[in-house]
């Protein structure tokens, strides 16, 4: 029983280690309004693991995807490397 006991604590503990971070994290973005901010906080803290799930996958598509502006260069046509990106999201990149 001892040690179901302090394994639960120590996911108690990791988990509200790995929030406090997330959530420092998420105020430091850039990539939200405060509105948003304060919605995935809520998510973060009222839905353990699941919302720790999902406000990290959030934190995480910005930096690795990049924005929309970016995948256009400097004629405004699509970037080629992007064209992966667009594919997998199912945008049609043509001018059309």
């Amino acid at each position: 029983m001892l040690l179901i006991a302090t394994l639960l604590a120590t996911l108690a503990i990791a988990h509200c280690v790995l929030g406090v971070r997330v959530c420092r994290r998420l105020w430091a973005s850039d990539c939200y309004d405060i509105p948003q901010k304060r919605i995935q906080t809520a998510l973060l803290w009222l839905i353990p693991v699941l919302g720790l799930t999902l406000v990290w996958a959030c934190l995480e598509k910005p930096q690795a995807g990049g924005g929309a502006e970016e995948a256009l260069d400097a004629d405004g046509d699509i970037d080629e490397d992007q064209t992966l990106l667009l594919d997998a999201l199912g945008v049609d990149g043509s001018d059309a």
